[in-house]
């Protein structure tokens, strides 16, 4: 409720969530439960909320740069590495609002907002994985 008051989300607070619904609340939803990978944006036709593990995951190695402004996203499965990519740019959802699975200083899994990514669909044709550029650090929020 505090980011939704306050209209906004910044990376610069630091915010973690307990729970893949707390964040996706925050953009004028009201689910009592979610337990996906990621859901559409109900006001940004163009935009995915995402919750990636940044860490191997069955066949997924979502990595992201030091700096925290690339998320590297392929499958290990090289049969379905390119198919994916082709499936993800012929898409038109080409944002991503990113908050990963992470575990915070006492073990504990939480959400973790990193800001807003764009595919870079040059570079991931290029280097057969989805580039994912971060484009900005701040996402507003929506009442219900």
């Amino acid at each position: 409720q505090t980011y939704i008051d306050k209209g906004y989300i910044d990376i610069r607070d630091k915010v973690f969530f307990d729970k893949i619904v707390d964040a996706i609340n925050c953009f004028g939803l009201n689910y009592l439960g979610f337990q996906r990978g990621g859901i559409n944006h109900p006001k940004d036709p163009e935009c995915l909320i995402w919750f990636p593990k940044f860490y191997l995951n069955n066949e997924w190695n979502n990595n992201i740069s030091d700096d925290e402004n690339t998320i590297y996203e392929y499958n290990i499965n090289e049969n379905k590495r390119d198919k994916h990519i082709k499936e993800i740019i012929a898409k038109k959802r080409h944002t991503r609002i990113v908050f990963a699975r992470v575990k915070d200083n006492l073990g504990n899994i939480v959400y973790k907002f990193y800001g807003t990514y764009k595919l870079n669909k040059e570079n991931s044709y290029h280097e057969r994985m989805l580039i994912w550029e971060r484009i900005n650090t701040r996402v507003n929020t929506f009442k219900i």
